[in-house]
């Protein structure tokens, strides 16, 4: 048989014990002290409408710091304690005064609201943090003083005490440890954090004004809805003094929630407050969105994480909503339905405001997509937030290869099928994304970077929404036709051999050649990856996979280890080296091979993926070979004991003049008058160079037409920048020019879009106007150039705008002499006869423009 026992508790020491560990932070006892004092001026209040009495003095509570008796004392206006009371409240743990009136109240009418703070009954346990000795002076109406006294030990004294107004004082008798509270500015700083809208003004020593601001801007009254915004907006802006609102929501929300002793098995309640989206950047997927919350006016806890929903991790702002349950401590929340029904509305209110943001002011909704684009996409992409995702889908910001772009943006500009729908580019694959964007820019296709979590799964639903809009093509497979043009018959004939000799060496690898055209041009050869080796990176995924049983694992790996990664190598055929590889006679010999493995090595680490140690090594030493191999053609060449092969083709004529590359934008009429101004200055007196647009053809009529291409060797390379908008194929050349180290002039239109600040340290020049204004302008960016300026031995190039001065010859005449007279010196010394028959002129022509020629020299 079982008998009923009490447990027996050793007090000694243990109220110390408890204010000691059930606070975190030791500043909460004067909250405490400050939520017991308005408890009491409430209670005070409730008990004169009960007796019908008349109105009592307006509450008042007031903190003072003695640091010479080394006391804080807290005191109020409120009802006092009786002697039962004491003994009922005051000194039993557990039993809580104020809960015991809350109850009271709602049994008597379920409809009124009063503001009550104390639950638990262990407030005044706190003062024990601070004080080695309490004392509370209290007295209640149509009752005497008395002063209670406890060290925190078994015992405690009541003795009568003297006050002469109804209320308490509590005194706490601070150790030595603690004399930091000792301190007003110190005690302010409390207040404030703890009871700034607690509704009883709190006094700190003698100060004519209160320490906190009594009531929160979700407390008052306002003549108009901007007074009441403006109020909230302040509020934020000085408690998040380091950080900037991007929108500011005013929170006013009711909401309902399970309760099984409230009528109807449910309960209402209601959130208020101000939030914000903040310019605070979020990258981290496990952070989550913060909030100041306030549980009936008093302060429970900063940054609370539990409160908004996961995915408002843009989000900070100030709550109070008395419905929730602070644990005993009052430094969090308790999880419970109220909880979850908070954060329910929460999330409907954010969702609604974001969206009717995006319908009414479309800018302030692109910027906050700029900021915090990761969490909004994550949120859109969820089926509950169907509307959102339609509201903003066209004005969601992704990372593009041009910068952030608005969906609806892109597909403005976007290829057009002939069915209307738009085609919209993107890539998954982080560690290959530059290598995809370089192509991708230099053909003028833009292209959505979807490397980080949600954006693919956004243009995916995009595109299922409205499938007459949009169509998806991911370029980072292989096979992207937007990217690499097939050749046509004829010409993949002439590259064959190439191919062949790739897959000889390639021969034990998962590696296919295949010849095609893409831009840049100055790019030989790429790697891409075919949807077999994006399966095996995701079995590689598997192998690493702790959590994989060991068996799978092994069997994964053995799988990666016997079978490499199916690769394609694409060999630009606009590319003069690939050009020349193709020509050459055989491949099998040793600069053959040198050179197409040197290929491959550049557009595997151009493909920039992680390379076991052994593939390193190999590629150093490949590389290794290939330098001493170049050291041996040159020391043969400095012996003079170089051969040239016969079969060998032709090296281009050296040129001894000095030649500009102009590389603008294609079909901009506006770049076309800046290189005309390049020309007209620079083919003319003092400089004479030679002109070339860098999309045009060699001027050599002894280049075999494979080997057709610009200068190689440019003494000066110019970009024109025109035009409304930034052209990234030109951005692409300028960065293909900086990273070869040849020497650059930028010549930007004024107007221009600003040009990327890794343009610093090139040389540039706006130029603005027409005629000579623009001349001037050219004029002015070619003589401060230090290529242009530098003192060199070279001859003049006879240009057709030369000609034309001498003899009025027309263009394409002056074209066909100078392809073969490019210098004057070769013009002056060849035959005028041989001249004229070669260009089919009058040989007259040929004397004038020789003798205009020499009048031109005489002048210089």
């Amino acid at each position: 048989m079982s008998e009923q026992r009490v447990f027996q508790i050793q007090l000694e020491g243990l109220i110390r014990l408890l204010a000691q560990n059930l606070y975190a932070d030791p500043d909460v006892f004067l909250r405490e002290m400050i939520q017991n004092a308005h408890d009491s001026v409430t209670r005070r209040a409730e008990l004169a409408r009960d007796r019908a009495e008349g109105a009592p003095p307006a509450p008042r509570i007031s903190v003072e710091v003695d640091r010479a008796a080394q006391e804080i004392r807290i005191a109020d206006n409120g009802c006092g304690l009786t002697d039962a009371e004491i003994d009922a409240y005051l000194s039993t743990i557990g039993r809580s005064g104020t809960n015991e009136l809350r109850e009271r109240i709602v049994a008597a009418d379920r409809n009124r609201t009063v503001e009550l703070i104390g639950q638990f009954g262990i407030g005044l346990l706190s003062a024990f943090i601070v004080a080695d000795r309490v004392s509370v002076v209290t007295r209640a109406a149509g009752h005497e003083a008395l002063r209670w006294e406890s060290d925190g030990g078994r015992e405690y004294s009541v003795r009568p005490g003297h006050r002469e107004n109804i209320g308490t004082t509590v005194i706490l008798h601070v150790r030595p440890e603690h004399t930091r509270y000792l301190d007003s500015v110190r005690i302010k700083h409390i207040v404030r954090t703890y009871a700034d809208f607690i509704g009883v003004p709190v006094y700190v020593n003698d100060d004519a004004q209160p320490a906190n601001a009594v009531t929160a801007p979700w407390h008052r009254t306002y003549a108009a809805e901007h007074d009441r915004f403006a109020a909230h907006r302040d509020l934020w802006d000085r408690r998040f003094a380091d950080e900037t609102a991007l929108h500011v929501v005013v929170v006013d929300e009711p909401f309902s929630f399970p309760d099984a002793e409230a009528p109807g098995g449910e309960r209402t309640g209601r959130i208020r407050g101000v939030l914000a989206v903040t310019d605070r950047h979020t990258p981290d997927v496990n952070a989550r969105g913060t909030v100041d919350v306030y549980i009936s006016r008093m302060f429970v806890g900063a940054a609370n994480r539990d409160v908004l929903p996961a995915w408002a991790r843009f989000m900070q702002g100030v709550l109070e909503c008395n419905e929730l349950t602070p644990n005993a401590a009052r430094d969090s929340v308790r999880h419970n339905a109220a909880l979850v029904a908070v954060r329910r509305t929460l999330g409907d209110l954010i969702v609604r405001e974001l969206t009717q943001l995006s319908e009414n002011s479309h800018r302030s909704f692109t910027e906050i997509m700029r900021w915090h684009a990761h969490h909004l996409l994550a949120m859109a992409v969820q089926p509950e937030h169907e509307r959102f995702f339609r509201a903003v889908a066209d004005l969601a910001v992704l990372e593009t290869d041009q910068g952030p772009m608005a969906v609806g943006h892109y597909l403005r500009t976007a290829e057009r099928r002939s069915d209307g729908v738009r085609i919209i580019h993107y890539i998954t694959e982080e560690a290959s994304a530059k290598q995809y964007m370089l192509l991708a820019g230099a053909r003028g296709v833009r292209v959505f970077d979807c490397t980080e979590a949600f954006a693919e799964r956004f243009l995916k639903k995009y595109a299922e929404t409205w499938p007459e809009r949009a169509r998806l093509n991911r370029l980072d497979e292989a096979g992207a036709e937007a990217l690499f043009e097939p050749l046509d018959a004829g010409e993949a004939a002439r590259f064959t051999p190439l191919e062949r000799a790739y897959a000889a060496m390639f021969a034990d690898r998962s590696v296919t050649a295949r010849a095609s055209r893409f831009e840049p041009a100055a790019l030989p050869a790429v790697l891409t990856e075919t949807r077999e080796g994006k399966r095996r990176r995701e079995m590689d995924v598997l192998a690493a996979d702790a959590a994989m049983p060991a068996a799978i694992r092994d069997i994964v790996q053995d799988f990666l280890a016997e079978a490499d990664e199916p690769l394609i190598l694409h060999l630009n055929a606009a590319n003069p080296i690939i050009r020349k590889l193709a020509a050459r006679p055989s491949l099998d010999d040793e600069v053959g091979r040198s050179a197409l493995q040197s290929l491959y090595n550049n557009a595997l680490m151009l493909l920039a993926r992680t390379l076991p140690a052994d593939a390193v090594h190999t590629m150093f030493t490949q590389s290794s070979q290939v330098i001493d191999l170049m050291l041996g053609l040159a020391e043969q060449v400095a012996q003079g004991s170089y051969a040239e092969p016969a079969d060998a083709v032709p090296a281009p004529r050296q040129a001894t003049y000095l030649s500009c590359s102009v590389t603008l934008p294609e079909g901009e009429p506006r770049s076309e008058e800046i290189f005309a101004a390049v020309r007209s200055v620079l083919e003319a007196k003092p400089y004479y160079w030679q002109v070339l647009r860098a999309d045009s053809p060699s001027a050599d009529p002894d280049l075999p037409p494979d080997l057709d291409a610009p200068p190689a060797h440019a003494a000066l390379n110019v970009a024109v920048f025109a035009g409304p908008r930034l052209n990234q194929g030109l951005v692409n050349e300028v960065s293909i020019s900086q990273i070869l180290g040849q020497p650059q002039l930028i010549l930007c239109d004024e107007g221009h879009p600003a040009l990327p600040a890794s343009f610093a340290d090139v040389p540039q020049q706006t130029v603005h106007g027409l005629g000579a204004v623009l001349r001037k302008g050219v004029r002015s960016g070619l003589a401060e150039h230090p290529e242009v300026n530098r003192v060199r031995a070279y001859e003049r190039y006879l240009s057709p705008s030369v000609l034309a001065w001498c003899a009025g010859l027309e263009e394409s005449v002056g074209e066909a002499v100078s392809r073969r007279y490019p210098t004057w010196s070769e013009f002056q010394e060849a035959d005028s006869a041989d001249v004229a028959r070669a260009v089919d002129i009058d040989v007259a022509l040929v004397e004038a423009a020789k003798s205009g020629l020499r009048l031109l020299a005489e002048e210089d």
